[in-house]
């Protein structure tokens, strides 16, 4: 996951990179008309509710591998801006990164997304990693329609999906048998 994170990033940053030497500035990215870099109301976005009260004012950032989105309040001039945590809620607008620029996403799906919760604002493309003492929740089948879904706090998990071990036994059911004599009962001497 972190290496997906590092590849969007490196992408945003390459992306930047070129906008600025193209455009011959330092301090402004070249944008196209009507493409502002942040999401509005008819685009896609995750609301996440129910929130414990110490998790009010900190920032979410969300990554979903499965359909190669990410979840942030903008994606703008070479920095991601998470999306804020406010009155134990957040929407959290999504962004399709197979194209650049990147587009807002609205799509439909069912899918597993992970979200980073921390006290960081935003971060430079340089940003490899979820911020150090980020508490990490994983929310499975999340059903996106037009793009938007609600999840609870409470349905998210702190263990990957991915790391969940096999049901126990994970073998055939035991065969009862015809009745007979069991391994741990002597055979009948008659």
């Amino acid at each position: 996951m972190r290496r997906r994170i590092l590849r969007f990033l490196a992408a945003v940053a390459a992306t930047a990179a070129v906008g600025f030497a193209a455009a011959g500035c330092t301090n402004q990215a070249q944008e196209k008309p009507g493409d502002t870099g942040i999401a509005s109301a008819a685009d896609g976005e995750l609301t996440i509710t129910g929130f414990d009260l110490v998790d009010n004012n900190k920032y979410v950032f969300l990554d979903c591998p499965e359909l190669e989105i990410v979840g942030a309040e903008s994606l703008k001039n070479a920095t991601i801006t998470f999306s804020k945590i406010m009155y134990r809620r957040v929407k959290i607008p999504l962004w399709d990164i197979t194209r650049e620029p990147y587009q807002k996403w609205n799509g439909r799906a069912k899918a597993t997304v992970t979200v980073y919760i921390g006290d960081e604002k935003d971060c430079a493309t340089s940003y490899n990693e979820p911020p150090q003492g980020a508490k990490t929740l994983y929310f499975k089948n999340v059903q996106f329609i037009n793009g938007k879904a609600t999840v609870s706090f409470k349905d998210g998990s702190e263990t990957d999906p991915d790391d969940e071990p096999e049901e126990p036994g994970g073998g055939e059911e035991p065969d009862p048998g015809d009745g007979g004599d069991s391994e741990d009962t002597p055979p009948d001497e008659t």
